[in-house]
């Protein structure tokens, strides 16, 4: 029935109003029966239009006589007390509403009435229990047909062991190997007297002390597999005493032995059927109180939910390892739900268990809307209107399944009502009734709609969401053994074959949630379990089980099992917030990411214990998975990989750059006469490059520029390369002119005369090369490039400040003929040229020069050059492969390395999200353009067909569980906002977490179950933002397949978008995809791209350079030519050494670009001071000149990298030893061989002004012998 608020109401009111009557009328009349007062006063509360008479009558019931005195005062003071009442009534009214129906501002319909619908049914079925399960074992035994044979003990037995599993929280009724193990105790305890039966029939006397051997005999051969084994071993037994028969005919008594046992086998079956359906369909103590269904959450555990994962546990109940506890409470309870409405149908109409969905779901939820739509109008929903009403919902659900129109089903309910005696009740007198007024209507007919249309929509999904709380959890899941509920032990090869199942079932299309609970596939094959979450949607194996071996398609082994888990990151606004609930404080992201930092930390300590195998895990040697292997990630794992793996040893650093003194002092040494020696000051540059390397990173980190890997390992030697030879540069022409006499501040004046401009010209240039390199859209190589642009400027910075006071201290030195060192080296008589011109400049000047500039040498050298140019360009081009992967990068040994080389081989199957933004979700614009997206998405032969986007996307389940027809029409207006409201109530809640939403007023994020205003309907001002939903891809191997899936994803997805059609309403809609493999593998979309663009800049960025600087526009195009020759020619070494393009590799092609730099404009600019009759002795002047301070900055360069060689990580092997030793090589040969015999053929004409005192040196050093004269 109905609930009468307003009867009540008026009740309470009557009983406050007599309480108060006396006050007033014995002020009038203190003679009067203060009883006989309330008595009258009460009457007429409850009709105030009562005669005098009656209320004489009401007084004199009491007092006897006095009633035609009382009466007109009662009359006289109605007023007064009755205004006492009416508001006791009101509040009363609006106070019990207020608690009966606070589910209803929530929106909580069916979680409020399940509950109330469970407690019903627990209620019925155990007042009448042993009524139930006598007539239900009886019926069931009556209808087999060898009911008649069943054995009293063997029932007796399998009704303990059905008490037994269900105390231990088992349904029975849908639980396969319960059912399996009541069959077995039923042949256990009946099988006695079943072989006895089978020897009387035969005609055939055992002893009865025989009997129980035999069947001991026969059970455990059966328990072996093969109950026929037993046989000899029972002839045995028979034939010795006391029985003593003989072999055959104790053979023929064995067979009828068995032959019994058969027969209970047979009738098992049907006894334990009949068993389980007569118990287990009353809710199990656990679950209730003396019958009494226990208190429960009204959300039913729904108002929080699992963790977010995947594993291959969830085929089976040990699946339910973090289940909420809420949700295994209602997880038991819908079994019996269900059963009741869906199975015992007799039952249920025999003890009227269909009223308790109306009773205690649908009735409630009328009255809830009613009493929170009819505001003023309230006291017309009373007992008097009920009939109306009743006609009046009819009549709305008649009317709107035939038109479709609300207000035309409106009109005919509120025509329904009136014409079934429906009446307005005022609030002034509610026992009153008077014709509809229009304003009583305008408020009675939405109140009709809502309450009939919520109600109607209540019965039609009843079915569906009882359904699929049935479904929730993991209890009608396999055990293999380790759940506490479990009765045995899978072998190995019943849980491959579960395993196998559970593939086949992900592969069928057919199969989904019903198909997998009922274990029954849709040609009635046997489906032993199936990979789904815990609210039964299906799951892609290949995200759980790996490495599998198949034969003939059936699975005979899975070698990995994956286990993956979402948390939150500090950028989730909800995280943060909960957590400050939790901490009592407001917390900001750096909080956030502290306390997830150390939660990681955490976590990988444990995990590590397990993947070290210590004793004291399951994994160690003692433990229970000692023959398994423990492999995990953790969100900060692969920055951590990055880190490890580009953390060079120290000893490896320390060793380079002392391999580099020792070498720079080597060559610097003069061994013949130390007073022109300059070793020291030589070690000294090496030591000014270092501090200003330190600097550059110092001065990058105050800037705000991010470190990276590369910051590290890297630039420390890419500065000390390029800052090293402009040093060994200027020690050179410090020698040159020192040799030369004079005073220090003399030769310091000619000595940068000469290197000044050429250090200053590569300068500049690799500062504006690096400087357009930073625009490059790949992070990485942006510090890089910012990094090195600081490096260069310290570079030049230091050398001038630190290096020349150096040498003009060593200039004095000399001037004073004082040796290097305290050791004097010879005997100090050799001449100042044997310092200048030591063998590497007299190699480069007298052979090497002269050498490369004949005819035959100048042609072979473009043309060996060239042909390698186009045979590298070829190999960069189109052999090159992009990518990288984490095991690469990982350190051989550590646990990043083992996960990530098993993850990247066994498992090939990702996740994606589709992502749409809105301001207008509740058009059917959007909505249709969102159905078509992720229709276009999921024809995309990358995304996975067995779990589709339509069965986890949010649209898709909200439309087809709001419109009667189960259809994807669009919901718009005011009418998506409620429908979100009523979904978001039940079963949709579970989409919370796909769904963004804002208040538009604040312009607050806030969360969308705000929609749902507590003062009831829905909140106007929060409107969705975001939404987004999963898809699966699969079968991503190879980079190419990665690459392939991410364009044709994104091109699907845009093409749809671009069919949008209210853009001009709502300029930010927008869908894309995103995830992990957007995001990691984006840069190798435009990897190629980038690089060719980051290089063509850099080149432009010389060229300008390099034209500004030196006027010549010849020299700044071969300039940039050979470095762009050298570029390329790295890249083409990358597939020759087998390293993909990645952030790295690009890295270390722009960096080929600063080193060849080094080695090309040093050359080109001292071939553009040079002096000579022509380009060919320009050229070996200008060799002579630099030829030793770029091969010795090579040397040392390669010096210092060959430490890297070292290192224990095969990542800096790969990418810094040999890509570092390749650049320096390719680039020092293409500046000392490729360009001189360039310009030696294309070179400027000389541009300095100081030709004649350079001739007249030149000329000197032939004088002395220094210098052949065929040579100069």
């Amino acid at each position: 029935d109905r609930m009468d608020l307003v009867a009540g109401g008026l009740q309470a009111g009557g009983t406050g109003a007599a309480a108060v009557a006396p006050f007033y009328v014995l002020a009038v009349n203190g003679a009067l029966n203060s009883a006989a007062i309330s008595t009258a006063a009460g009457a007429m509360v409850l009709n105030p239009a009562s005669s005098t008479a009656a209320l004489e009558a009401a007084y004199d019931s009491v007092a006897g006589s006095g009633g035609s005195t009382a009466a007109p005062i009662v009359q006289a003071q109605f007023a007064n007390f009755f205004a006492h009442g009416g508001a006791l009534s009101t509040a009363i009214v609006t106070a019990v509403g207020s608690i009966r129906f606070g589910f209803a501002s929530q929106r909580n319909f069916f979680g409020y009435g399940y509950t109330e619908l469970a407690t019903c049914i627990a209620d019925k079925t155990s007042a009448n229990r042993a009524t139930l399960e006598g007539a239900t074992f009886g019926g069931l035994q009556a209808a087999d047909a060898n009911g008649a044979d069943w054995v009293a003990a063997g029932i007796t037995a399998v009704q303990a062991a059905t008490d037994t599993a269900i105390a231990n929280g088992v349904n029975p009724l849908f639980d396969s190997p319960t059912q399996t193990q009541l069959g077995q105790a039923y042949v256990q305890a009946a099988a006695a007297t079943h072989v006895q039966a089978a020897l009387t029939a035969a005609s055939i006397t055992v002893d009865a002390a025989t009997i129980p051997t035999l069947l001991g005999l026969a059970f455990a051969a059966l328990g072996a597999g093969d109950i026929t084994t037993a046989v000899p071993d029972m002839v045995a037994a028979l034939m010795a005493a006391p029985d003593s028969m003989s072999a055959g005919d104790a053979t023929t008594a064995a067979t009828v032995v068995l032959g019994g046992i058969n027969t209970a086998a047979t009738l098992a079956e049907g006894v334990a059927t009949a068993v389980v359906q007569s118990k287990a369909l009353f809710m199990p103590e656990h679950l209730t109180v003396n019958g009494q269904l226990r208190p429960l959450p009204r959300t039913w555990g729904v108002d929080r939910f699992p963790c977010t994962r995947a594993t291959a546990l969830d085929v089976f109940r040990e699946g339910d390892f973090d289940y909420p506890y809420r949700l295994k409470q209602l997880q038991q309870v819908s079994q019996y739900v269900y059963y009741w409405f869906n199975q015992a149908s007799a039952v249920v109409t025999a003890l009227s268990l269909d009223t308790c969905l109306n009773d205690k779901l649908l009735q409630p939820t009328r009255d809830a809307l009613y009493f929170s739509k009819l505001g003023d109008h309230l006291s017309s929903y009373q007992t008097a209107n009920y009939a109306a009403l009743t006609a009046a919902e009819t009549a709305f659900l008649v009317d709107f399944a035939t038109s479709g129109d609300s207000t035309s089903a409106v009109t005919a309910a509120l025509i329904a009502f009136g014409g079934n005696g429906g009446q307005e009740f005022p609030a002034t007198a509610p026992t009153t009734g008077q014709a509809p007024t229009p304003a009583f209507q305008a408020v009675l007919g939405p109140a009709i709609a809502e309450a009939a249309g919520t109600a109607a929509a209540l019965e039609s999904n009843f079915g569906a969401t009882n359904q699929a709380y049935f479904g929730f959890g993991y209890w009608h899941r396999p055990s293999f053994g380790a759940h506490f509920q479990a009765l045995r032990n899978m072998t190995d090869a019943e849980v491959v074959s579960v395993l196998n199942d559970g593939i086949l079932a992900a592969n069928n299309p057919d199969v989904g949630g019903e198909e997998c609970i009922s274990h029954t596939g849709p040609s009635n094959e046997t489906i032993q379990g199936c990979f789904m979450a815990w609210s039964t949607s299906k799951l892609p194996y290949e995200l759980s089980i790996g490495n599998l071996k198949m034969d003939n398609g059936t699975l005979t082994s899975v070698g990995a099992s994956r286990t993956a888990g979402s948390v939150y990151n500090e950028a989730n606004r909800d995280f943060r917030l909960a957590i400050g609930e939790t901490l009592g404080r407001e917390v900001d992201y750096d909080d956030a990411s502290d306390l997830l930092y150390s939660f990681e930390t955490a976590v990988i300590k444990v995990f590590k214990q397990f993947w070290a195998k210590d004793a004291d895990t399951p994994f160690g040697a003692e433990g229970s998975a000692q023959d398994q292997s423990f492999y995990f990630n953790a969100d900060r794992s692969v920055g951590d990989v990055v880190d490890e793996a580009s953390d060079l040893e120290t000893i490896l650093v320390i060793g380079g750059y002392l391999a580099m003194i020792a070498y720079t002092l080597l060559v610097f040494t003069n061994f013949s006469n130390s007073v022109y020696s300059h070793g020291m000051v030589a070690v000294i540059s090496v030591f000014v490059i270092a501090f200003s390397t330190a600097a550059s990173l110092g001065l990058t980190a105050w800037l705000g520029i991010r470190f990276s890997p590369i910051s590290s390992n890297v630039i420390p030697f890419m500065a000390l390369g390029i800052g090293i030879d402009d040093a060994f540069v200027i020690i050179t022409a410090y020698m040159h002119e020192v040799a030369e006499g004079g005073t220090s501040r003399e030769v310091m004046g000619r000595a940068m005369g000469e290197a000044g401009p050429s250090v200053l010209f590569t300068s500049v240039i690799n500062f504006v090369a690096f400087g357009v390199g930073s625009s490059m859209p790949i992070l990485v190589v942006q510090l890089f490039c910012q990094q090195m642009m600081v490096s260069v400027f310290l570079n030049f910075l230091f050398l001038i400040l630190l290096l020349l006071p150096a040498l003009y201290l060593d200039g004095l030195r000399v001037s004073a003929d004082k040796s290097e060192t305290c050791i004097s080296c010879g005997d100090n008589a050799g001449s100042p040229r044997d310092a200048e011109n030591n063998i590497f400049s007299q190699f480069y000047g007298d052979y090497y020069a002269p050498f490369l500039m004949k005819d035959a040498v100048r042609v072979a050298v473009l043309v060996i050059f060239f042909a390698g140019f186009g045979l590298l360009a070829w190999q960069g081009f189109t052999q090159t492969d992009s990518g990288i992967r984490i095991s690469t990068v990982a350190v051989d040994g550590t646990y990043q390395f083992q996960f990530a080389s098993r993850l990247e081989t066994m498992f090939q199957m990702f996740s994606g999200t589709l992502v749409t933004t809105s301001n207008a979700f509740d058009t059917a614009a959007a909505q249709e353009n969102i159905l078509a997206t992720t229709a276009n998405l999921q024809k995309s032969v990358w995304v996975s067909e067995t779990t589709t986007i339509r069965a986890f996307y949010w649209l898709h389940d909200l439309l087809e569980s709001s419109n009667t027809d189960e259809s994807l029409t669009p919901i718009t207006g005011t009418a998506f906002y409620e429908a979100i409201a009523a979904w978001l109530g039940a079963l949709g809640i579970t989409a919370l977490p796909d769904l963004r939403c804002a208040n538009e007023v604040t312009e607050e994020r806030v969360s969308c179950f705000d929609i749902i205003d507590p003062a009831g309907g829905i909140n106007a001002d929060i409107k969705l933002t975001h939404v987004r939903g999963a898809f699966y891809i699969p079968n991503l191997v190879e980079t190419d397949d990665f690459l392939d899936a991410i364009r044709d994803t994104r091109k699907r997805t845009d093409e749809i978008v671009k069919e949008y059609t209210a853009f001009d309403t709502d300029p930010d809609y927008d869908s894309f995809v995103a995830g992990y493999i957007y995001t990691f593998w984006q840069q190798y979309l435009s990897a190629n791209e980038d690089l060719y663009t980051v290089v063509g800049l850099c080149l432009a960025g010389i060229f300008g350079a390099t034209l500004l600087l030196q006027f010549s526009i010849s020299t700044s195009l071969f300039l940039c030519l050979v470095i762009l020759m050298v570029g390329i020619e790295v890249f083409g070494f990358l597939p020759v050494l087998g390293i993909q393009l990645n952030a790295f590799s690009s890295t270390n092609v722009v960096l080929s670009l600063g080193m060849s730099i080094e080695f090309t404009s040093h050359i080109a600019h001292q071939f553009l001071v040079e002096p000579g009759a022509n380009r060919k002795e320009r050229v070996v002047g200008a060799m002579r000149f630099m030829g030793a301070p770029m091969f010795h900055g090579a040397m040392s360069s390669v010096l210092a990298v060959c430490f890297i060689a070292g290192s224990k990580t095969p990542f800096l092997r790969e990418y810094y030893f040999q890509m570092f030793a390749m650049i320096i090589f390719i680039a020092f040969i293409n500046g000392t061989m490729l360009l001189p015999v360039i310009l030696s053929f294309l070179g400027a004409p000389n541009v300095s002004g100081d030709t004649e005192r350079r001739k007249s040196k030149a000329e000197k050093l032939v004088e002395e012998g220094h210098v052949h004269t065929a040579a100069l």
